[in-house]
């Protein structure tokens, strides 16, 4: 089974709902992750820890489980990415897919996978349409000491850090001679890709992300 991992946090109902959808017609395990974390209500001030724009309806009506926010919100980002990786059980696979990306309908073939992390398909878009195609590391086996460190983009297996596993991110049989994930392949051998679909998220929650990351640079700037 793969166990499709999704966080959300007031992105807008009909956008979640077109992603929970393409999951759940894809036979996913659904997995949906509420709420922002802390630094990002601190800073936008009064906004509540959980989503209050629909999207917990939503997430309730298509996802087999729900985690709602905690109370002051999530420490970090990868504190809420780690919510969903301790329910997966080991051994089996999950998929990492934020809530403004729509799947494409494939089909896994007998005994897919055997590796320990897989890159997807995914096309950015704009409001003028598709912009860039990217190759992303999304699909991971699940491991007793997998978790995120650090950037919620970023997955690893317990304390073995090197240098050259940054290229992969997950850290388990990586190597100097195998630092590269193969591509998830459906029953007819095609690449499984998804939409990415930022113009859809609603205009104040991109103006509260920009203003987060313009403060996160200047911080920077300072120190």
């Amino acid at each position: 089974m793969i166990h499709a991992c999704v966080v959300f946090y007031n992105d807008g109902p009909e956008m979640l709902q077109k992603s929970l959808m393409a999951l759940k017609e894809n036979g996913l395990n659904i997995i949906a992750v509420d709420g922002a974390f802390r630094e990002f209500i601190e800073h936008e001030r009064d906004l509540p820890a959980y989503s209050d724009d629909g999207c917990v309806d939503v997430a309730r009506k298509y996802a087999h489980t729900y985690v709602p926010a905690p109370e002051g919100g999530w420490p970090y980002q990868q504190t809420k990415r780690n919510a969903y990786v301790s329910l997966i059980p080991d051994g089996e696979y999950f998929f990492v897919i934020d809530s403004d990306e729509i799947l494409h309908p494939f089909r896994l073939g007998p005994d897919s996978l055997v590796e320990d992390s897989y890159k997807l398909m995914e096309n950015r878009h704009n409001e003028r349409g598709p912009v860039q195609r990217m190759n992303c590391t999304r699909v991971f086996k699940k491991y007793p000491d997998l978790v995120y460190l650090y950037q919620h983009c970023r997955i690893y297996r317990g304390n073995q850090h090197q240098p050259h596993d940054l290229e992969t991110g997950l850290v388990s049989r990586a190597s100097l001679n195998n630092i590269r994930a193969p591509f998830l392949l459906d029953a007819e051998g095609e690449r499984i890709w998804f939409d990415h679909r930022c113009d859809l998220r609603p205009l104040d929650r991109k103006r509260q992300k920009q203003n987060y990351y313009r403060m996160r640079e200047e911080r920077k700037m300072v120190y």
